[in-house]
């Protein structure tokens, strides 16, 4: 069984049992603190792993999670998707890679992509609700843990290789991955690496919607029909300009491992360019550096390419002791060195508009108590300290040193029938550009419950206070940190289109949460839902205004209390039992609603969502079909527009052969078809800030193979 380490505060994340042989999920088992079977964990938890995670993987994280129950991608064009979790997106939403935090530049802007390939994951976690504050402050949306063997937890009995190759018709689309795992006596090793490439991506009719355009405009009270008109480029039809991309990345680890632990280090290098959709060109749209008009707000002649770069080190050691007090030692230590340049192209030259810089570290060590009856429990310390600077023409964020010191404890109570876990975090977070610093301390508390019902059902129920300091940029956005007040002459995010500008004296989020969850097994069917309550006083948010400034639109970052609110639910039922297969079904849906005090729709609400799918499971085959229809968002804020619904159809199906291999070792060769989005919709996503000028992919079929050995 594959252990990866989860140390932290109120419950831990979940692991996946793999068995070599069939690489299909065995078990799912909560392997952190309390190392307890998922059913007794006190935690509302999703999990994509093995072949549901190999269908689903995309080029972004939040692509790949698409489909979990209560998470949609923030879109910004498809070489970016940032996961939101119950409606809530960026620092709301705790990105880890093996329970460690990544210093990217993610959470600064809704353009900056994620420093994570979900190419590389063995699995991805998903925990919502108020247990969240384990791994940090105001997590209130969830937390997205991305685990890999890049430092190997255990020795393997035969060495472990998987190749893939996959090409994608909707943009020409070609991904190479390559992985491999052995063992060398007490020494495991592990080193991947990949590559991929697009052209510009394809849609059913035209990327920029001039009528949303000049809508949103009109909300603004800016009329700049008059440069539309003076542009006179014909619009792109059949595809979105400026969004090709490219990638590669490659890891290399090593771990000492004996039977009471083990200590590990891994190297990670990723580089990423993509473009940013924004406006139309007439030209050749399979250039790489293809310049796009950005006519949105009536930006100048300009396209915007991201270049990414991130080098990041990570040490892990896990020590178990068998007679003493404390049962078990985690250190996990992660240094990321991320670097990304906003590069801006007009009239075939390109010139460095913003160098983002981030180099961080995050290091949590955790001991684990021995079981004192039937309370057992864990106590940590995390310290996290990154130094962060954009530089450039049109550097709007200053120079910032960031450090977060924390304390967490948390005890687990169990009982015949009953589970509940306590927990309890402070921490001191720190913001200093210089003379306009700023210092909170956070105190968060979350409790967790579960009650065996008749009929083995279970009840869960989990409650929190959890308090959230202001960011870099909700604070810091165009301010002069001489005088703690907004620049003389402001600077526009080009990547954005928008003028935005920070607030220095923002309080501290303080979130009240409540998750309410029953599941009930109907013979071999299984009922799952859930409901949660957020209020949140000092709810920080970008509100766009009618101010224009360089006929750019102004948004600034405001505080106003604000309440959330939604259910998801499942039902997963066998459909039929035959000979050598089996045909399993699924229905979903998912809602949230997010209101300010006064009565206002917070910006940028994730749309309704039900889904049916079904899958057939034989020994050498498989295949599924989902129908997902994604609601109207008519609960818009001002200079907010409404957003159409849409059906999704997507579907796959494999075939797999057993390949003649050494004794005590088995190969497989998979080969598989994926189509997405099949009825070719046009796809405006309601979350995303380019739901105007960059609709979602069309119809795309992806053909690979996958050896394994």
């Amino acid at each position: 069984m594959l252990k990866i380490i989860a140390g932290g505060l109120l419950a831990s994340l979940v692991a996946v049992s793999l068995q070599a042989a069939e690489h299909d999920i065995e078990e799912i088992v909560v392997t952190g603190p309390f190392h307890k079977p998922l059913a007794e964990s006190a935690l509302p938890i999703g999990v994509l792993s093995g072949e549901a995670l190999r269908r689903q993987a995309a080029n972004s994280l939040g692509a790949t999670l698409d489909s979990q129950p209560g998470v949609h991608s923030a879109s910004f064009g498809p070489g970016v998707g940032q996961p939101v979790i119950r409606g809530q997106s960026g620092k709301r939403v705790q990105v880890l890679q093996n329970s460690v935090l990544v210093a990217d530049a993610a959470n600064l802007s809704p353009d900056h992509g994620n420093g994570i390939e979900p190419l590389l994951a063995d699995s991805i976690e998903v925990v919502r609700g108020p247990a969240t504050l384990l791994y940090g402050s105001g997590a209130i949306g969830g937390v997205v843990n991305v685990i890999d063997q890049r430092v190997p937890t255990r020795l393997f009995a035969q060495p472990e290789i998987i190749f893939e190759q996959t090409h994608s018709s909707v943009s020409d689309e070609n991904k190479t991955l390559f992985g491999a795992n052995m063992s060398v006596g007490s020494v495991s090793l592990h080193a991947d690496l990949y590559t991929r490439r697009n052209n510009n991506v394809r849609i059913n009719g035209t990327a920029i919607d001039l009528g949303r355009l000049e809508a949103l405009e009109a909300l603004a009270a800016a009329d700049h029909e008059e440069e539309h008109e003076e542009a006179g480029e014909p619009l792109p039809q059949g595809y979105i300009d400026n969004s090709f991309g490219a990638g590669k990345g490659g890891t290399l680890g090593i771990s000492w491992v004996q039977d009471q632990g083990f200590v590990g280090f891994s190297y990670n290098r990723i580089d990423s360019q993509y473009g940013l959709p924004g406006g139309a060109h007439g030209g050749d749209h399979e250039a790489e550096l293809a310049e796009a008009e950005a006519v949105e707000h009536g930006a100048e002649d300009v396209a915007v390419r991201l270049d990414m770069a991130q080098s990041r080190y990570d040490l892990k050691a896990d020590h178990h002791f068998n007679n003493s007090l404390i049962s078990d030692v985690r250190l996990d230590l992660g240094y990321t060195d991320y670097e990304h340049l906003e590069l801006e192209i007009a009239d075939g030259v390109t010139s460095i508009g913003t160098r983002f810089l981030n180099k961080g570290f995050d290091g949590r060590l955790s001991f684990t108590t021995r079981e004192r009856g039937q309370w057992q429990g864990v106590w940590g310390l995390q310290v996290n300290a990154t130094e962060f600077s954009a530089t450039g023409e049109e550097a709007f964020i200053p120079q910032t040193d960031i450090r977060n010191t924390a304390l967490f404890a948390v005890e687990r109570w169990a009982a015949d029938g009953y589970t509940l876990e306590l927990g309890g975090r402070v921490e001191r977070a720190e913001l200093d550009p210089a003379a306009c610093a700023t210092t909170a301390n956070i105190f968060s508390v979350s409790a967790s419950g579960i009650v065996d019902l008749e009929h083995a059902a279970r009840l869960i129920v989990s409650a929190g206070r959890t308090e959230r300091a202001p960011t870099v940029e909700e604070r810091y956005s165009n301010i002069n940190v001489a005088g703690c007040a907004a620049n003389a002459e402001l600077i526009a995010h080009a990547a954005t289109n928008l003028v935005e500008i920070g607030k220095v004296d923002l309080q501290t989020e303080v979130s009240r949460n409540l998750d309410v969850g029953y599941q009930l097994p109907i013979g071999d069917a299984l009922f799952d839902l859930s409901a949660f309550y957020n209020r949140v006083n000092d709810y920080v948010y970008l509100e766009l205004s009618n101010v224009l400034v360089d006929d750019l639109q102004v948004a600034n970052y405001n505080a106003r209390d604000a309440r959330f609110y939604g259910l998801e639910a499942s039902l997963e039922l066998p459909l039929a039992a035959l000979a050598a297969s089996s045909i399993n079904g699924r229905i979903a849906a998912d809602m949230v609603r997010g209101r300010f005090a006064n009565g206002e729709n917070v910006p940028r609400m994730s749309p309704a969502r039900i889904v049916l799918a079904t899958d057939w499971e034989s020994e050498r085959w498989s295949s599924g079909v989902s129908l997902s229809r994604v609601l109207k968002q008519n609960a818009v804020a001002p200079l907010e527009l409404p957003s159409a619904g849409y059906t999704l159809l997507s579907a796959y199906a494999d075939y797999h052969w057993q390949l003649p291999a050494g004794a005590g070792s088995r190969a497989e060769l998979t080969l598989f078809a994926k189509g997405d989005n099949l009825l070719n919709k046009e796809i405006r996503n309601h979350v995303s800030f380019l739901n105007s000028v960059a609709p979602e992919a069309g119809r795309a079929i992806s053909l690979g193979l996958r050896l394994r050995y």
